[in-house]
């Protein structure tokens, strides 16, 4: 028998013992299922039930009752390939899963003193003992590795892993040779963005177990880099950095790599991107065809998806991709890259190449079958693990002229349809994206502009047109400047940016068959089948159309300066490129977003009042004003493609006593500086007063610059 004086201390051990596994059976059960891309915030007030998972702006998304990784069984599963988030759970406690420590392989983080710099990137690479027995390490319900990291501050950022093949790149800019290095690994990137010392552990996820590796440290120190882009919080019609500076977009599009030509490949971006850092262009369009078999479609466009749908990525585009984004960081240039396009779904066209169509009975099916939109979120989630710690990618583009799919009466799908699929992944990037990169489409002018369809949808962060031809005035679609000016309406006053995706000179014949300008050039032979566009646009040797369309661009009040089809002429003609250059010139030091900006003209559209008045029919000025300053764009109506570079006429220039009169601008004296936009330079810089009408009055004869064409102007009260 026990004294009562020894009981009571073997007593207490006892309850220790319990309270001690109770408190572990409990743990085990408190954990996240799956969580992927969210950013997890600790909470200091003991009065919150739960801890707020946010995104880089802090507004909160969702509620989860833990930050840890997941750790027990049955709470995490192999991971829905549709699945973001919270939501990716996968097995729904048909598997119990095995816990442990996970054995990283091979294990090597770059730079590999673990000291990088905030929004710069931090790799881990790795490979797993069991990596021989996965079928598809594309595939997150076989195997799902994911990168935990919490910052100084205590949020939990949570960044996909991926396979990856290294390779070398030698040969020449015509005939980039790839050379494997190396076997394939796991890799985990990221960008911090906070400065101190961040912690992570890696944990992965497969049939049969849940492990967690050993917890890793690197620090983050002050850089330069100004953060990712975003919609500005203080003038939504623009882009700006997290650090609150504005971001306009000098743009091109350089959709794909030359297959021909004296740089290929990745080399073609080499070109492209050192020419845009030495002519002051910032952003460009690069497309992926997603759905495709490369084979058959040819070595024209870089694919990731283009041999077996969710499987099989082609890890040499994949490389690919990383050198531009690479090359993009290095020259601080930014990318929209765009997933797929739509003839990627048009039967005659590149349907019959799908990899898709394997399964889908018509093309417009892809928007709501649940294989399909399971295999896109895969590739989306492989797209963001790849590429998304970078901030030089500005924005996911889903789809190129995808409103031309339920236009199209071989595509069975409506715009309702589109709508869903669009909202739908939109907010799987959203679940899953730590850095929550913008997200938009893009729609064609093939048909007429409709208000509304995608432009409207909150989801998508930014509107997008492409644009050719004016519909209700033929009189003026040989002028991108009037093409601009007229179709923005569209896009414009969403409560969003706007942006200008593709710009260029096809044309309408009266009968409302398409055919190209080219072909209506008495000097061009127009009796081939198909005309090609570039043929016409290489007499364009200025790039007429092209600057037209830039200056209109930005006066209207986008958020990017419209790129021209065909980026080739860039090459073949480089006077295209001081286009960017005197535009970026012009940029330079406005203050977008703290200027409150209201868009004027001397052409009313729509609803638009002008209130800018000229004494000539032969202008078109466009601008952006507030009360004490603005920026306008004067334009020779005649100096268009059509009438200059089709016809061969030669502008009548505008009378040097035409009167320019702008209202709306405070009592005082304006200095008034004028740019030639053809070469960048302030060619005068005259002073006038606001009269007691409250309108400032001046003359285009004040300075001397060319009335053939078009000039740009600077207007600042002085003292303001």
């Amino acid at each position: 028998m026990f004294k009562r004086g020894a009981f009571l201390p073997i007593f207490i051990v006892i309850v220790i013992v319990l309270v001690f596994f109770t408190a572990i059976y409990f743990f085990k059960k408190d954990t996240q299922a799956g969580t992927t891309g969210f950013i997890i915030e600790n909470s200091s007030d003991e009065n919150n039930s739960g801890t707020g998972i946010e995104n880089l702006t802090g507004i909160s998304e969702n509620k989860t009752n833990s930050s840890k990784p997941p750790t027990s069984n049955n709470s995490g599963g192999g991971g829905s390939s549709g699945g973001g988030g919270g939501g990716d759970s996968g097995d729904n406690g048909e598997t119990s899963r095995q816990n442990g420590e996970l054995q990283l392989l091979n294990f090597q983080t770059s730079p590999v003193t673990n000291i990088t710099e905030k929004y710069e990137k931090f790799e881990i690479s790795f490979n797993l003992a069991e990596d021989a027995s996965y079928s598809n390490k594309y595939d997150s319900d076989i195997i799902k590795i994911d990168g935990y990291f919490t910052s100084p501050s205590g949020k939990v950022y949570v960044q996909p892993g991926f396979w990856y093949q290294n390779y070398v790149r030698t040969g020449a800019n015509d005939n980039e040779i790839l050379t494997a290095s190396g076997l394939p690994l796991w890799k985990i990137r990221f960008a911090p963005t906070e400065i101190g010392e961040w912690s992570y552990t890696i944990v992965a996820i497969d049939a049969n177990w849940i492990k967690t590796s050993l917890t890793y440290q690197f620090n983050a120190q002050e850089s330069r880099n100004p953060g990712f882009i975003r919609v500005s919080q203080q003038d939504n019609r623009y882009f700006a950095y997290e650090n609150g500076t504005v971001f306009y977009g000098n743009m091109l599009d350089l959709c794909w790599h030359e297959s021909a030509g004296p740089h290929r490949q990745t080399y073609s971006y080499d070109y492209w991107i050192s020419e845009m850092k030495v002519h002051k262009a910032n952003f460009f369009r690069i497309w992926n065809y997603n759905m495709v078999n490369g084979v058959q479609e040819g070595d024209w466009i870089w694919h990731i998806q283009d041999s077996q749908a969710g499987a099989n990525y082609d890890q040499k585009d994949s490389w690919r991709m990383d050198y531009v984004v690479e090359q993009a960081r290095k020259n601080n240039i930014y990318i929209m890259l765009t997933f797929d396009d739509v003839n990627e779904l048009i039967p005659g066209n590149k349907w019959e190449n799908n990899l898709y169509s394997n399964f889908l009975s018509n093309p417009g099916y892809f928007f709501t079958n649940s294989q399909a939109k399971e295999l896109h979120k895969r590739l989306y989630r492989y797209y963001i693990a790849r590429y998304g710690y970078s901030t030089s990618i500005l924005a996911w583009e889903l789809w190129n002229e995808v409103n031309e799919a339920p236009e199209n009466p071989d595509i069975t799908t409506t715009e309702a349809q589109v709508d869903a699929w669009h909202v739908e992944m939109a907010q799987y990037f959203k679940s899953i994206d730590p850095y929550k990169h913008l997200v938009t489409t893009s729609d064609g002018s093939l048909t007429p502009p409709r208000p509304g369809r995608d432009w409207n949808l909150p989801e998508l962060e930014f509107s997008q047109m492409h644009g050719y031809v004016i519909y209700n005035n033929p009189n003026d679609w040989q002028d991108n400047a009037e093409l601009v000016r007229s179709y923005s309406q569209y896009i414009l006053g969403k409560g969003k940016p706007a942006i200008w995706g593709e710009n260029g000179v096809w044309g309408i014949t009266q009968a409302g068959a398409w055919q190209e300008a080219c072909c209506l050039h008495q000097n061009i032979d127009n009796s081939k089948s198909h005309c090609q566009e570039i043929e016409c646009q290489r007499y364009d040797t200025n790039g007429l159309a092209f600057h037209n369309g830039m200056w209109a661009g930005l006066m209207r009040g986008l958020a990017s300066t419209t790129p021209y089809w065909d980026w080739y002429l860039l090459r073949d003609a480089p006077a295209w490129w001081d286009n960017h250059l005197y535009i970026g010139n012009f940029i330079e030091g406005i203050n977008f977003i703290g200027s409150n900006y209201q868009y004027v003209n001397n052409r009313p559209s729509g609803t638009i009042t002008p209130i800018a008045n000229d004494t000539s029919n032969n202008l078109l000025m466009l601008g952006q004003k507030n009360n004490t300053n603005g920026i306008f764009w004067i334009h020779n109506k005649q100096n268009n493609f059509g009438n200059v570079i089709m016809q061969g006429n030669t502008p009548t220039p505008i009378p040097t006593s035409t009167t320019i009169t702008i209202s709306g601008f405070n009592n005082g004296n304006y200095n008034i500086e004028w740019w030639d936009t053809w070469t960048g330079n302030v060619v005068g810089t005259t002073i006038r007063t606001v009269n007691s009408s409250g309108n400032l009055v001046f003359n285009l004869g004040d300075v001397s610059w060319d009335r053939t064409k078009d000039v740009a102007l600077k207007i600042r009260k002085i003292g303001a």
